[in-house]
């Protein structure tokens, strides 16, 4: 009986200890503040190289000021410059399978 009150005892301080933590409401806004305007429609999608990207990495930025971060890049910078290659077809990209020397397009 005693064995069995000190297990119970164990398992119930284990799932105690593995209660979520309490919620801060004003936490979850914050987030979701963020959240929606970096994925909101005025950002277009924050295509590479975009003004709405800009927009978003300064955003982004100046909410880790805020909170006290300071910037890792080069000259103190919050930012990391990352050549980006652009390439584009000239026409429709064609596919042909060639199989046994039949070419089927």
């Amino acid at each position: 009986m005693k064995l069995r009150n000190i297990l119970l005892g164990a398992c119930a301080a284990s799932l105690i200890a593995a209660a979520p933590p309490a919620v801060d409401p004003a936490a979850v806004n914050r987030i979701r503040g963020h959240v929606q305007f970096l994925a909101s429609d005025e950002l277009e999608g924050r295509d590479t190289g975009s003004a709405a990207y800009r927009v978003a990495a300064q955003y982004v930025a100046s909410q880790f000021q805020a909170v006290g971060l300071q910037p890792g890049g080069a000259n103190g910078s919050w930012f990391l410059d990352v050549p980006f290659r652009r390439a584009t077809h000239a026409a429709p990209p064609k596919l042909t399978l060639v199989q046994g020397g039949r070419r089927t397009p």
